[in-house]
């Protein structure tokens, strides 16, 4: 086995599902490819330890074993590896090989939150940072779209406000639906689906806690999609998650990602301006 295929296997491993099968692959690579070259470039035990191809299937070990770190220094490494690891599966020399990221015992990383949303979803999240000086808030605002802006107004104004549901389903964390807290009868709404949880998590009767939010496209690539254990729904692979978790990190504050199931691809999604709900309404009249 050459360099190249090696690290084709790394790439291809990402998406694997049995960790006896990945663990019998890293071994034969590390034994029979990472160390022969290393004594034809007169290296040692750091090169292999710190290869980029090491750092791939150890983090697909992890994955596996659900001990995959996702602290920013963690996805640095990571993408960085998966960079160098792609330069070598093309036939490609790799001059030098991507620093590891060590943290000291008493530093901390931030954890990388990952925001999902549908066509269908309205997401919430912390955008203090980014509202305007001149209208200050002091909850964290509702995040909605430009095209649900005028029916979300609605519903404050004649349905008593809207009620925020998030989601229960493990296979869709950190979406969430929006929908008037009352009927048109003037009834209770109840949950908008079997994926939200039985109550509502916010009740917003107020419009200076709802922000609209212009979005705009990063980029999209394509991801691996497997069947989920139930053999009932389609799931991201392993490595398809961890590319768009890198993606997402890398696009910056508010960043998110949805999924475009006609091309089968990942489509990254950052803020390009922010402004409050009335405030909109007025520019648009």
């Amino acid at each position: 086995m050459t360099i190249s295929e090696a690290a084709q296997s790394a790439i291809l491993c990402q998406d694997a599902v049995n960790l006896s099968g990945v663990l019998a692959s890293f071994h034969t690579i590390v034994m029979d490819v990472l160390w022969v070259e290393a004594r034809r470039l007169g290296k040692g035990t750091e090169y292999v330890n710190t290869h980029p191809i090491v750092t791939l299937f150890l983090d697909k070990l992890a994955s596996l074993n659900r001990s995959q770190c996702l602290c920013s220094d963690s996805m640095k490494s990571y993408d960085g590896a998966y960079a160098e690891v792609e330069r070598l599966a093309r036939g490609e020399t790799v001059e030098s090989q991507p620093g590891s990221s060590k943290l000291g015992r008493n530093e901390h990383s931030t954890l990388v939150r990952l925001c999902a949303r549908c066509v269908d979803h309205v997401r919430t999240q912390d955008a203090v940072s980014s509202i305007q000086k001149d209208a200050p808030m002091t909850v964290s605002p509702h995040i909605v779209t430009p095209e649900s802006a005028q029916r979300i107004a609605e519903w404050l104004d004649t349905r008593g406000g809207i009620a925020v549901w998030p989601s229960i389903n493990l296979s869709n964390p950190g979406a969430s639906w929006t929908t008037p807290v009352n009927n048109a009868d003037g009834s209770p709404t109840t949950k908008p689906t079997w994926e939200a949880q039985n109550k509502p998590e916010r009740v917003i009767t107020n419009p200076a806690e709802v922000l609209v939010s212009k979005d705009v496209e990063v980029k999209r690539f394509h991801v691996g999609v497997r069947l989920g254990s139930q053999g009932m729904s389609y799931k991201v692979t392993d490595g398809g998650s961890r590319r768009i978790r890198s993606a997402v990190a890398k696009a910056g504050e508010g960043a998110y990602y949805v999924f475009d199931y006609g091309t089968q691809e990942a489509v990254i999604m950052k803020p390009e301006s922010q402004v409050g709900l009335l405030e909109f309404l007025r520019r648009a009249t």
